[in-house]
């Protein structure tokens, strides 16, 4: 019968391993946006968790983690000062963007620090933590000086249960009434961390420098995967607590042949079983809905027990718990947070002047990106590196080694074929001999005119249907001749020739920014 009823209690919740409650302290990117500065710079005060006061360790790793943040609030300081300089220093510019490139590399080792150093206080804070939730210290001689303070508005305390359980028991129930005080708060610190995983997003969406991406990033991915944790934390705990008092409830309805209380508490797990169904549909987080819903299931049936046993002073009491339980539609707004895909494309058009590369500042490797389109136009192909000097002062200016070992130099970024063809004609009446388009489409570098041979196939998956505007680009770029196939769950367009298909691929990346669901694949045939 034990073993029954235990059962009838975890049926909502299912069984999981306990995970590790994580949360991670950051210092978010300054960013300039337009003409002004959109600053979301938070460093996350930690606060030392009650009953840690004394752990030299975890207090140490506090002191440092604050050390940290203090540094990174000072370089991003730093770096939101140099970007202002940006704008109307042109002579500085060079050293000014070395100078952020440098700063911003050390803000993100400070900020992979701060992740090791959250890992380890995480650890120490998790497992006092859940010491309180699964293996409660007090005893029945521990509490028995509270019991009289407690035993007329505290369910618990009611000498009911304990002339009704054994010792073992009874301390869990009691630790488990414990460990429930503790719930509100990580439930709040959820809703906290959740808001600036949000902002963070947002900031994201507005970076354009790949540094401050990638920065970004890296907290975005440590902030979430803190709040994961958090959110296995807040799950597992409750579990055990409703398990506990959901089990030793019923155990001692049973006993005493309180049989309207089991048929209530089925009768509240059904309604559980729907609401959550509708709720889960709705984006709500699953363990704060468990919590939210089982919370006050729970809540009614402790009013229904304690009327049962006589204890009108604690179902007052427990009223007025549930009066004030939030329901599930405080969840609105927690739903998870991801971070949308951003290509981060260097589109830069060519000047021709006083090249910013010297022996200190060489030309860079050539940026390659897996996804999205950019052009470029080669203006070297060498068996060595050459001196920045051989480039007649045009920037910016990028260099790869290629698959034959030679040297393939680069000038500017370009979004479409069009505007590298004029890069190219401005090239050559800067005295460059041979300047030649080249295109870099999901990371594959084409060369244009060596495609003439070969055949390609465009896919485009995400969207539903090819509406005007896509249409309009397509046959723009082949000249309305080319065959569309409504495939499993997109389009495929072709074949075409080398030159056709790059120039739809490129066509269609232009529309990235209106049609971000929008996903188009080059695909080569073998002929």
């Amino acid at each position: 019968m034990d073993n029954l009823l235990r059962k009838k209690t975890i049926e909502i919740c299912g069984s999981e391993t306990i995970r590790k409650f994580s949360r991670v302290c950051f210092v978010v990117l300054s960013l300039s946006i337009i003409n002004y500065q959109l600053s979301i710079a938070k460093a996350q005060q930690r606060t030392v968790i009650a009953g840690l006061e004394n752990n030299t360790e975890y207090r140490a790793l506090i002191e440092e983690e604050s050390a940290m943040v203090r540094t990174a609030d000072s370089l991003t300081a730093g770096i939101t000062s140099l970007r202002s300089r940006l704008r109307i220093d042109t002579v500085g510019r060079a050293a000014a963007s070395a100078a952020i490139v440098s700063m911003e590399e050390r803000v993100f080792e400070i900020r992979s620090g701060m992740a090791r150093l959250a890992s380890r206080i995480n650890t120490i804070e998790q497992e006092w933590i859940l010491a309180g939730l699964l293996s409660p210290s007090a005893t029945v001689s521990d509490t028995e000086g509270e019991e009289a303070e407690n035993s007329v508005s505290n369910l618990v305390y009611n000498p009911w249960f304990e002339s009704g359980l054994s010792s073992g028991q009874l301390a869990e129930l009691r630790g488990a009434q414990e460990a429930e005080s503790r719930l509100p708060d990580m439930v709040a610190q959820y809703r906290t961390e959740h808001e600036e995983l949000r902002l963070l997003a947002m900031e994201y969406d507005m970076a354009a420098a790949p540094a401050a991406v990638d920065s970004i990033k890296g907290v975005f991915d440590s902030l979430k995967v803190g709040l994961v944790s958090l959110d296995g934390t807040i799950g597992s705990g409750w579990e055990a607590v409703f398990d506990s008092k959901g089990y030793l409830y019923n155990l001692l309805a049973d006993k005493e042949n309180k049989h309207e209380l089991l048929t209530l508490f089925e009768a509240g797990m059904e309604r559980l079983r729907e609401e959550k169904a509708r709720w889960l549909d709705q984006g709500a987080p699953a363990a704060l809905l468990d919590y939210v819903l089982q919370k006050r299931m729970l809540t009614d049936y402790e009013i229904a027990l304690a009327s049962a046993i006589g204890n009108e002073a604690a179902a007052d009491s427990l009223r007025g718990v549930l009066a004030a339980l939030p329901g599930p539609a405080s969840l609105d707004g927690l739903a998870p947070v991801e971070l949308k895909e951003k290509l981060l494309l260097d589109y830069s058009d060519i000047t021709i002047g006083d090249s910013p590369y010297n022996a200190s500042n060489p030309i860079p490797e050539v940026a390659v990106w897996p996804k999205g389109v950019i052009w470029r136009v080669q203006v070297g192909n060498f068996a060595s590196r050459q001196s920045p000097s051989v480039f007649r002062g045009a920037h910016p200016l990028s260099v790869g080694e290629g698959g034959d070992g030679r040297f393939r130099y680069y000038a500017g970024g370009f979004p479409t074929d069009s505007l590298a063809g004029a890069a190219v004609e401005q090239l050559r009446k800067a005295g460059f001999r041979s300047p030649s388009p080249v295109v870099w489409m999901d990371g594959e570098a084409i060369d244009p005119a060596a495609e003439s041979e070969k055949i390609y196939r465009i896919n485009i998956f995400g969207i539903e249907e090819l509406d005007p505007a896509v249409r309009e680009v397509i046959a723009s770029a082949t000249g309305g001749e080319v065959d569309i196939v409504v495939g499993e769950g997109g389009f495929m367009l072709g074949p075409l020739d080398g030159p056709a298909a790059v120039r739809l691929r490129s066509a269609l990346e232009t529309l990235k920014a209106s049609t971000p669901e929008m996903e188009v694949q080059l695909q080569k045939i073998p002929v």
